[in-house]
């Protein structure tokens, strides 16, 4: 079975027109014991309104400041954030292969492999990243600082003061590219008078992470704007066992270990950047 489609958008203003299209391929076996699907398809999300022109501000926290030996954990800095009207529209390509496989009737199991990279991503600058990075601490037009709170922050001979806010905008990332493998299993066992069991396991094994070429697996990533936290390993293992109107549920959980780069401590290491 092959289908397709095809999206036009015109949002407005040069560069905010695109026609994005999507293809899908299915085959199922005339037993309907196995199953390949493969999609492709492209899309495009423009700036919104409030991040080309609106101003708004919240606290920021979990600030450190590299100018000091310590961990400075500043909390409610005023942050302001300011909209950019050059933003450029952000593009994405995913690709998605496949299949279910039914050995007998009570089980079932599903492999996909996903992938998607997005080009001039939107993203708000991280009040973290402008604070640890030296290109950008010292610059009064992004992190603020005063001489009159705290004590004294020396840098070069000179007391350049603590850090009281943030001056911060949307920015467009150059590429953000991430893959995966999903896995699921499912199992159902009729128990007769007792009842019915089911057993389902779902897992995401992420196989990439990239935001500008630079590698951010397996970090909480508070200090790349753009970036969300990205683990290895993520399952869910679900159990259900019902029997007339009654039923009791079992559910766990797992999440790889990650590196903290917000506000790392001896025992965790920030991931190097």
């Amino acid at each position: 079975e092959l289908t397709g489609a095809l999206r036009y958008e015109n949002t407005g203003g040069p560069g905010l027109e695109t026609t994005d299209p999507k293809v899908g391929l299915l085959y199922s076996s005339p037993s309907d014991a196995l199953a390949l699907r493969a999609t492709w398809s492209t899309s495009f999300l423009a700036p919104t309104l409030y991040q080309r022109f609106r101003e708004s501000a919240f606290f920021a926290n979990g600030i450190d400041d590299p100018l000091t030996p310590g961990n400075d954990n500043l909390a409610r800095l005023t942050t302001l954030i300011k909209g950019n009207p050059d933003l450029d529209p952000q593009n994405s390509e995913n690709y998605n292969l496949g299949f279910t496989w039914r050995p007998i009737d009570k089980l079932s199991l599903d492999v996909d492999y996903w992938h998607f990279t997005f080009d001039d991503q939107i993203a708000q600058e991280s009040t973290i990243q402008l604070a640890a990075d030296l290109a950008t601490t010292l610059d009064p037009s992004k992190v603020i600082r005063s001489t009159a709170v705290g004590a004294p922050v020396i840098y070069n001979g000179v007391n350049v003061g603590q850090i009281v806010g943030f001056n911060t905008t949307y920015i467009n990332n150059a590429q953000l590219e991430t893959a995966g493998i999903d896995f699921g299993v499912n199992y159902s066992n009729d128990l007769g008078r007792f009842g019915t069991m089911r057993h389902s396991l779902a897992a995401t094994y992420q196989t990439n992470y990239e935001i500008n070429g630079v590698n951010a697996e397996g970090s909480r990533n508070s200090r790349v704007a753009g970036a969300s936290f990205a683990v290895p390993w993520r399952a869910t293992l679900r159990s259900n066992w019902s029997i007339g109107n009654n039923s009791v549920q079992s559910l766990l959980r797992f999440t790889d270990s990650y590196a903290n780069d917000a506000t790392p401590n001896a025992g965790t290491a920030a991931k190097p950047y």
